[in-house]
């Protein structure tokens, strides 16, 4: 495995306050499906919306980003993310010591790398991905903004 960061940049956004980190973990523990939009194989997208930590990330990061949880519960196979385009994430907890992120081009591995959790990185989804070695039992849970191609 190699470490690049081609795919995935780290940004000097603020750090996301522990009580509104644990809000957002407490919440998906309590309910896991309250506001799911899009679920399959390993994979839950909620919203985030109408609460303290939304009006956190509009006031701190960007009020133009369409923002959710990702809760992913196993390894995700090769895809891409349209129409979204670029994903500005925190990852709140890993799923495992060994998770990697890893980008394709013609089912070739071009970039791989292991995402820092509790740091905010900006990721390109147009391109072929996939995340591997969730680890059984645990859950991969990022905070996200998604930025959406012109329609």
């Amino acid at each position: 495995m190699f470490k690049s960061m081609k795919q995935v940049k780290y940004l000097n956004f603020p750090v996301i306050p522990d009580h509104l980190r644990d809000m957002a973990i407490n919440k998906i523990s309590k309910n896991p499906d309250s506001r799911i939009v899009k679920s399959n194989e390993n994979y839950k997208w909620t919203i985030v919306k109408d609460n303290e930590l939304e009006q956190w990330l509009v006031t701190n990061i960007s009020p133009s980003l369409f923002w959710g949880l990702q809760i992913i519960t196993g390894d995700m196979r090769i895809h891409s993310d349209n129409p979204t385009t670029v994903k500005i994430c925190y990852l709140f907890e890993l799923g495992g010591d060994n998770v990697i992120t890893e980008f394709y081009h013609n089912d070739q591995i071009i970039d791989s790398i292991k995402i820092d959790h509790d740091r905010w990185h900006i990721l390109n989804v147009m391109i072929n991905h996939s995340v591997r070695g969730v680890e059984s039992g645990k859950t991969r849970i990022s905070l996200t903004g998604r930025i959406f191609e012109k329609l």
